[in-house]
């Protein structure tokens, strides 16, 4: 019974100490009041969930991407993975811009379409689809950067 006699005789200091505890611990004390059995708070499960559900991905993602990559295709243009290989056969596998094939590219060629209406136009590498986009689908701005490029592409600076 030495602890009792202890613990009656400073209850006043084993108070202060309780009490500054719980005002750095706040939170945690009062998910421990609150789950009394769980060992580890929320973040830390829902890390732990993160680590094994990054892993699950990695180690399945050659098999879920071309299911995912379909899905994509379908929600966002409404074509299918084969009306996508039928248009990048009529394009002979190559941007529809720089005509640079997709052998030589690390990604697969970009729906190009047109934001307003929908349509899709074709398929573009992703510089050539950035570059139309910079200029917000404007023929003529495209026009004037055309003419822009050629007419100074005759001059050598020295």
């Amino acid at each position: 019974m030495p602890k009792k006699e202890y613990y009656q005789g400073n209850k006043e200091k084993y108070r202060k100490e309780s009490n500054a505890y719980y005002s750095k611990n706040r939170e945690l004390v009062n998910q421990k009041r609150r789950h009394p059995r769980r060992k580890h708070t929320k973040e830390e499960l829902r890390a732990v969930a993160d680590k094994y559900k990054r892993k699950w991905f990695k180690e399945n993602m050659k098999r879920l991407s071309p299911l995912a990559w379909g899905n994509h295709l379908k929600r966002k243009y409404g074509i299918t993975s084969k009306e996508y290989n039928f248009l990048l056969e009529s394009q002979n596998g190559c941007c529809a811009i720089c005509q640079r094939e997709t052998s030589k590219l690390r990604k697969r060629l970009n729906v190009d379409h047109c934001h307003k209406t929908n349509t899709i136009r074709g398929l573009l590498c992703w510089d050539c689809n950035i570059g139309i986009s910079k200029f917000r689908d404007e023929p003529r701005s495209l026009e004037r950067a055309a003419l822009y490029v050629q007419s100074h592409s005759n001059h050598n600076i020295s």
